[in-house]
């Protein structure tokens, strides 16, 4: 099973960068990742994670300011 070190190093990189990306046939990662990515997020145009996570969202991803549509982590910044 994933660690918290583990799961928190991988989600400092760029989704297409993470070593568990799906890759096509062909090699090549999958460009749906970020599709399938974009269709369970929302923008979140007050950087709640950038509060939660205690960073500067300044230049980081994209990924960054988007946030679950439901479930707990939603929930969990719902009180933010």
């Amino acid at each position: 099973p994933p660690t918290a070190m583990s799961c928190a190093a991988r989600s400092r990189r760029a989704p297409a960068e993470r070593s568990d990306h799906r890759e096509a046939a062909s090699g090549q990662p999958d460009v749906n990742f970020d599709a399938q990515f974009l269709s369970f997020t929302i923008e979140d145009p007050g950087r709640r994670m950038d509060h939660v996570a205690d960073v500067d969202g300044a230049g980081r991803g994209w990924w960054w300011s988007r946030v679950p549509v439901d479930g707990p982590v939603a929930h969990f910044l719902s009180r933010y």
